[in-house]
């Protein structure tokens, strides 16, 4: 039996040069765990845009899911799922704009499988 574990939607952002980090109001699409955000083109938001590959939820299921969140209003509108679920992963925008993942972990029904595939 799996634990659950309360997880929160919250966002922190760094200050342009450093300095502090602020609370921000939660997100529209929930809590989510071993994820990572990716920043897209800014231009279309006052706040700038990212997209958050999420990583698993309060089950510790994880999840292929990707959301675009605009974090001036903090709507996460949904995106084309990943081809793999995975958490704990990394991932990096290419110059021509794509983006890649890699690595990570896929909590399976009764076990943890690192994960080697990009």
């Amino acid at each position: 039996m799996k634990v659950q574990s309360p997880l929160t939607g919250n966002v922190e952002m760094l200050a342009e040069g450093g300095g502090v980090f602020t609370g921000q109001p939660p997100l529209t699409c929930g809590g989510t765990a071993g994820a990572v955000a990716i920043v897209i083109d800014e231009s279309d938001s006052a706040a700038g845009q990212v997209l958050l590959l999420e990583g698993y939820g309060v089950d510790y299921d994880t999840m292929a899911t990707v959301h675009l969140v605009d974090l001036a209003t903090r709507m996460c509108t949904p995106q084309p799922n990943l081809l793999c679920e995975r958490c704990h992963f990394t991932a990096a925008r290419l110059p021509d704009g794509r983006i890649v993942y890699a690595g990570g972990l896929d909590f399976g029904d009764y076990s943890d499988t690192v994960l080697s595939s990009v």
